[in-house]
């Protein structure tokens, strides 16, 4: 898929409506919140380690856009499965911060912003 990030739809991370996402000046999209995680759009995951805090999942989507959601109480996907917007990829008890980082490549994406579902939407 060579598609670019921009052609693509994305949806919220979040299960939950009251769960509140925000994305700071470097474009990394966080919250804290007990709820069920998607990834954005559907995807591969390559890669779901466990760390100080908590999982980390690392879904590609196309050969050049890619998401890594850290800070996941439990992770549901294994390397090599196949993740969808609306099936969740992990859970967070809300006890700490998970953030989400959209990659082009190497480079974290900043064009984007949140409308009022926490669906991420494109500045482009």
């Amino acid at each position: 898929d060579d598609r670019s990030y921009s052609e693509l739809t994305l949806r919220s991370v979040v299960s939950d409506a009251s769960v509140v996402c925000s994305a700071d000046e470097n474009g990394v999209l966080s919250f804290t919140g007990e709820c069920s995680v998607y990834a954005p759009c559907a995807g591969t995951v390559q890669k779901v380690y466990e760390g100080e805090n908590g999982y980390s999942v690392e879904i590609s989507h196309t050969t050049s856009f890619s998401t890594v959601i850290a800070g996941l109480t439990y992770a549901y996907s294994a390397a090599g499965d196949t993740v969808y917007s609306t099936i969740p990829v992990g859970f967070t008890d809300g006890a700490s911060a998970v953030t989400v980082s959209l990659y082009d490549g190497d480079s974290l994406i900043r064009a984007y912003s949140l409308d009022e579902d926490n669906d991420i939407v494109w500045n482009v």
